[in-house]
């Protein structure tokens, strides 16, 4: 595979694995016959692998030749002479100018191999770090959303105290100043009887307003724990108010109605003779009407089965007593609702400060 080789310039590419038959010894040259014959000892077929393929009628017979497409060598079998690379079959010998070129394109390959590398690892390193560019991105943004997340989630949370005293006010002139609707609808009452109420606590019980809660604050919180049966939380939410606040006003509001049991509980007077009323005229010498009723309530756990009613409720049996003008005269609360009725009304007549039934001229309830 010199460059050397005489005048001609051309190389024998052709390498038989196999020991020529009789037949082809006959047509080969003689420059082939010695260079076969001049082969060392050393070369890629020995002595004994001629006699091992000289025995065997089934031998390969390879040869190296130059495809002058690909500029490349090639050890291909002679029965099939194609490249492999390009599937060329116009295989032959190469010459020196050939040679010359593979040989010059092989080094300059080689050259270029270290600034190829080089390439690569630039161009792999900075995969990497676009890669790691791409990353800190993604959660650079995913943690900024969610910090302008809890911003817009804690927002809300943190108003200033003239905000909270708006919402406060406009709350409030929602429930007592809006509509007489509104007000029956939430208070159990309209806006001119919610007036008096507050009068009325002022003025006979001396319920007055705090520095930061008006009097009218404290009266419809009371009324409206009372008309829709809300806990101490759901209070505070509404009012805006702390559970101490809501619990301490609730309770200073009830004692001062419990005052006005003078003006709000009238004095039985019978129905005369004369009345007109086609409801009450066959009822001569009559004070009023009982009759008990269940209001609904949240005792303590294990005092839950002596408030269950037939109905499977948990109540209080409450007494009321009304005049003809729908007045209440006596009202007897606390029994739990598992008490009969007529347990209850005896209860009432049996106190030192109960129900009293005049004396004389048939006076009665029904």
């Amino acid at each position: 595979m010199s460059r050397r080789n005489g005048g001609n310039g051309k190389l024998d590419l052709k390498l038989n694995l196999s020991p020529p038959t009789a037949q082809r010894r006959t047509h080969e040259s003689p420059s082939r016959s010695s260079t076969t014959s001049m082969s060392p000892t050393s070369s890629c077929v020995s002595s004994e692998t001629e006699l091992r393929y000289s025995s065997s009628p089934e031998a390969t017979s390879m040869m190296l030749v130059g495809c002058p497409r690909c500029l490349m060598y090639v050890m291909l079998a002679e029965d099939y002479p194609k490249c492999p690379k390009c599937v060329n079959a116009n295989l032959g010998e190469l010459n020196s100018s050939q040679i010359t070129l593979v040989e010059l394109n092989y080094e300059e390959k080689m050259a270029r191999a270290p600034i190829v590398s080089k390439r690569r690892k630039v161009l792999y390193i900075v995969e990497i770090l676009n890669s790691l560019v791409s990353v800190f991105n993604v959660v650079f943004m995913t943690w900024f959303r969610l910090l302008l997340l809890r911003m817009q989630i804690t927002r809300p949370l943190s108003k200033s105290k003239d905000q909270i005293r708006l919402e406060r006010m406009i709350w409030l002139n929602r429930l007592t100043r809006e509509s007489d609707s509104v007000c029956v609808s939430q208070l159990r009452m309209d806006r001119s009887t919610f007036g008096k109420l507050c009068e009325m606590v002022r003025d006979i019980s001396g319920l007055k307003g705090t520095r930061n809660m008006t009097l009218e604050e404290i009266v419809a919180l009371f009324l409206y724990v009372l008309a829709h049966h809300k806990k101490n939380r759901t209070i505070s939410l509404l009012f805006l108010r702390s559970g101490e606040t809501i619990s301490r006003q609730f309770n200073r509001c009830l004692l001062a109605i419990l005052k006005l049991h003078d003006v709000l509980l009238q004095k039985p007077q019978p129905i005369t003779e004369d009345c007109e009323d086609n409801r009450w005229k066959s009822f001569k010498g009559c004070l009023g009407a009982l009759d008990g009723t269940s209001i609904r309530v949240t005792p303590p756990s294990d005092q839950k089965p002596r408030y269950r009613t037939r109905k499977a409720d948990i109540a209080t049996n409450v007494l009321g007593v009304c005049c003809p003008n729908m007045q209440f005269i006596y009202v007897l609360p606390g029994w739990e609702g598992s008490a009969h009725d007529g347990r209850v009304l005896r209860d009432a007549i049996s106190r030192p400060d109960g129900l009293k039934i005049p004396q004389g001229d048939c006076k009665m309830f029904i």
